[in-house]
C-alpha cells in the first residue's frame, strides 16, 4: 500500500501536468452526469460556474474571505469535497513527531532540502486540489442555485465525478494490488449507467451519435489540414499513435512540421469519439479492419480495466502493480 501510495501521488496530486488534463476530464464528465442526473440545463449552469470556482478555490487557499468563499466553505463542511485520510495510532504519531522534532533541531543539509522539496510538492499539490475541487464546487453552486438544501447539494457535487471516498468492502484490498484500481471501478460503474441511461431518451441517443461523430469529423478534418511528411510519404497526423489519438481531441496545427494541440478526453466516455475516429482511420486505408478492432478493445480496456491496461498479456495485467 505505502509504494502504491507513493505511485498514485506522483501520477496525481504531485504532477504539474495533471493540474490541467484532470480538470479537462472532469469537466467532460461532470457535464454529461449533471445532464443526466438532473438536466441540459443544470449543466450548462456548471460549466459557465467553473472559471469562478476555480478563482474562489484559490482565494480559499490563500486566506481570502468573500462570500463566494464563505460557499467555498459551506461546500467543504458538507463534505462535497473528496480527499484522502489517515487515522493514526497515537503511538505512530508520536514517533513521526519526534523524528520530524530531532531533524529540525538538527537544522542539517538534509532537512533543508525536504523543506525545499515539500514546499514545491505543497505548491504542486494545491493546484491539483484547486483543480480537483473546481468542477465540484461549480455544481455545488448550481445546485444551490436550483433550490437543493446544502447537504443534497453537497451529495451531488462529490458524485459528480469518481468519488474516491466511496468504496465496497474490498476496495483497500483491490487499491493495494493494483494503482487506481478503485477509481477505475468507479469509472466503469458510471459510464455504463450514463451511457445507457441516455441511449433511453431521444436526446440522449442523439448526444452518444454526436460523441462518435466527433471522432469521425476530427479524423476527416486534421487529414485535410495536416502537413505531409514527403520522406515517409504520409501525413504527420497519420505518424501519431492511434493511443493518443484515442485519448485526446487532436487538433493539427497547419505549416507546423506536424505539432498539434490535444486536449485529454473522459476516461470512458473517450471510447464514443474513438469509435468515430477508427471507423474514419479504416475508411481511409490508414488501419486494417484487426487494427481498428484491436484499438477499439485496447481503448476499453484502458477506460473499464480496474487492473490496468498492459499490451504485454493476459499474465501481466493480473500482476499487481507493486510487482511490476
Amino acid at each position: 500500500r505505502p509504494i502504491n501510495r507513493i505511485l498514485s501521488a506522483v501520477n496525481t496530486a504531485f504532477n504539474p501536468d495533471f493540474i490541467l488534463t484532470n480538470i479537462f476530464r472532469d469537466i467532460q464528465t461532470a457535464a454529461v452526469h449533471a445532464s443526466d442526473a438532473e438536466s441540459w440545463e443544470m449543466a450548462k449552469g456548471i460549466l459557465s460556474a467553473i472559471p469562478g470556482s476555480v478563482k474562489t478555490s484559490w482565494q480559499h487557499h490563500r486566506g481570502i474571505d468573500n462570500e463566494n468563499v464563505r460557499m467555498y466553505k459551506e461546500f467543504l463542511r458538507e463534505g462535497g469535497k473528496t480527499g484522502y485520510s489517515e487515522i493514526y495510532q497515537l503511538q505512530s504519531l508520536a514517533e513521526r513527531l519526534e523524528k520530524e522534532m530531532a531533524e529540525r533541531q538538527s537544522n542539517g543539509a538534509w532537512y533543508k532540502t525536504k523543506q525545499g522539496i515539500g514546499k514545491f510538492m505543497e505548491t504542486v499539490a494545491a493546484g491539483n486540489d484547486i483543480a480537483e475541487s473546481a468542477t465540484r464546487f461549480a455544481g455545488f453552486q448550481a445546485a444551490r442555485k436550483s433550490g437543493m438544501t446544502a447537504q443534497k447539494a453537497a451529495v451531488f457535487a462529490k458524485n459528480l465525478t469518481i468519488n474516491f471516498n466511496k468504496k465496497g468492502t474490498y476496495g483497500t484490498l483491490v487499491n493495494t494490488l493494483y494503482v487506481f484500481g478503485n477509481a477505475a471501478l468507479q469509472g466503469s460503474h458510471l459510464t455504463a449507467r450514463l451511457t445507457w441511461n441516455m441511449a433511453k431518451t431521444n436526446k440522449g441517443r442523439i448526444a452518444l451519435a454526436s460523441m462518435i461523430a466527433l471522432g469521425a469529423m476530427s479524423d476527416f478534418l486534421n487529414r485535410l489540414i495536416s502537413d505531409f511528411d514527403d520522406e515517409e510519404g504520409r501525413s504527420y497526423y497519420d505518424k501519431i499513435s492511434s493511443d493518443i489519438k484515442d485519448n485526446n481531441l487532436i487538433i493539427m496545427l497547419p505549416g507546423t512540421g506536424g505539432n498539434y494541440i490535444s486536449f485529454p478526453m473522459a476516461y470512458g466516455l473517450n471510447i464514443l469519439p474513438a469509435l468515430g475516429r477508427n471507423a474514419s482511420s479504416y475508411l481511409f486505408g490508414d488501419q486494417t479492419l484487426r487494427e481498428t478492432g484491436n484499438n477499439i478493445l485496447g481503448v476499453g480496456m484502458g477506460a473499464f480495466n480496474p487492473m490496468g491496461n498492459d499490451n504485454r498479456g493476459l499474465l501481466a495485467n493480473l500482476t499487481p502493480t507493486v510487482l511490476k
